[in-house]
């Protein structure tokens, strides 16, 4: 029996936002895909994912 995987967007939702509310100006799921969207086109730092 094969098992399906859920798409990494599940998987990033069930991630705990840290951050203080009232200093956040932009979604924690927002953040996590586009640095993970950076990283696959070869970000490595903040800048790099700035600039992508």
């Amino acid at each position: 029996m094969s098992q399906k995987s859920a798409p990494l967007i599940t998987y990033l939702e069930t991630l705990e936002d840290v951050r203080r509310a009232a200093s956040c100006d932009h979604n924690f799921i927002d953040i996590l895909v586009i640095s993970v969207c950076a990283i696959l086109a070869n970000a490595d730092t903040w800048e790099d994912i700035q600039s992508v």
